[in-house]
């Protein structure tokens, strides 16, 4: 049972981690094979964006095209980061252009970073997250980088001059995250879900809120236990939280996190929970995955690598992907019967129709 110290949980979570290697690479091995497929749910459905010759994309005129890519954590996570790297190199491999990636970035040595890769003659950079968004400020108002597009994967966007950005309502897709939690408390009558984050961030903040509140919209007196670790990627520290989850009798969990999501998903899966992920579609034979939570940044970039190709590609501009309306976004219940599916699919219509607007029904 142990002395239930930090130092005992920690112990007892890097044991988990070295005895279930194997597994989480084959997680990761499976989840990165979906996402280089493309592989997304058959309920969800919108618009396709079609790509086109388009004009020349060599900002620089150095008459090759090279895409930077900058991410503050690990891309070969089999989720959130590394969607965002696979969605630019499948469609770079598409138009024979280069990629260069720079991951693991300090947000505190954002600026440097980002200027670093700047100047390996890129044309596009895109930033794969907001907490690099300080540097990329810096850097993209600074005239040594005039010949240089830049992007932002952001999740609570505010026009910006010098670059272009894909945005989401974290309100939109939490709220039917939440929906969806319910479903899988109603099939055993249990009141408690859990969600795990990183640092407390404003748009972690809002994520577990709207969770709550799409929750308790169909389950009023149910309620969201809510832990942040600290770190997206500290796979110890996620274990750790899940555990302590599962020791509470929470059972269904959704792990928003980065390089730490596969471990924690693998801890409450083995535990006979069922775990959500964050960003990509992992109902993938073997998955320790029971949802999904959609918000793909490699298919918001692929969508803007396709406007640029086509010359029409603009910074200052926030391209924006709805629930109900875009086929990005949303949510998958990988077992879901068709009565679960269809209370989701009325929640995503109702948001779709603007009938439904979970930020005015969120308070601060």
């Amino acid at each position: 049972a142990g002395d239930g110290s930090q130092a005992h949980i920690i112990e007892l979570a890097s044991g988990w981690m070295a005895a279930n290697a194997d597994h989480v690479d084959g997680w990761i091995a499976s989840a990165s094979a979906s996402l280089a497929a493309g592989d997304t749910p058959d309920t969800i459905e919108g618009p396709e964006i079609a790509a086109g010759p388009g004009s020349d994309p060599d900002i620089n005129g150095d008459g090759k095209i090279v895409i930077g890519i900058a991410s503050p954590g690990d891309t070969n996570d089999g989720g959130f980061y590394q969607s965002f790297v696979d969605g630019a190199k499948a469609f770079a491999a598409e138009q024979g252009w280069e990629v260069i990636v720079s991951d693991f970035i300090n947000p505190s040595d954002s600026t440097m970073a980002l200027a670093d890769l700047a100047r390996q003659d890129v044309d596009f950079l895109a930033v794969g997250a907001t907490e690099l968004q300080d540097g990329l400020d810096e850097i993209s108002s600074d005239p040594e980088f005039e010949d240089i597009l830049f992007y932002l994967n952001s999740s609570l966007a505010v026009e910006n001059p010098n670059y272009g950005q894909s945005s989401d309502s974290y309100f939109e897709i939490h709220w039917v995250a939440g929906v969806m939690a319910a479903q899988v408390l109603n099939r055993t009558g249990a009141k408690k879900a859990g969600y795990i984050g990183g640092p407390e961030l404003a748009f972690s903040t809002i994520a577990h809120q709207s969770m709550e509140a799409g929750l308790k919209s169909v389950i009023p007196d149910a309620e969201l236990v809510v832990v942040h670790t600290g770190d997206f990627n500290d796979a110890a520290l996620a274990i750790e939280a899940a555990q302590g989850m599962l020791a509470q009798d929470v059972n269904v969990i959704y792990a928003f996190l980065g390089g730490a999501m596969f471990p924690a998903g693998g801890v409450i899966s083995g535990a006979g929970g069922v775990a959500f992920s964050a960003s990509s579609w992992t109902c993938f034979p073997g998955s320790p995955f029971g949802g999904s939570v959609l918000f793909p940044p490699g298919d918001y970039l692929a969508a803007n690598l396709r406007d640029l190709a086509d010359g029409n590609f603009k910074e200052g501009e926030i391209r924006r992907f709805k629930v109900g309306i875009d086929r990005e976004v949303g949510v998958a219940l990988c077992d879901a019967s068709a009565e679960e599916q269809a209370a989701i699919d009325s929640v995503v219509e109702q948001i779709g129709s603007g009938e439904l607007i979970p930020e005015e029904l969120i308070g601060d």
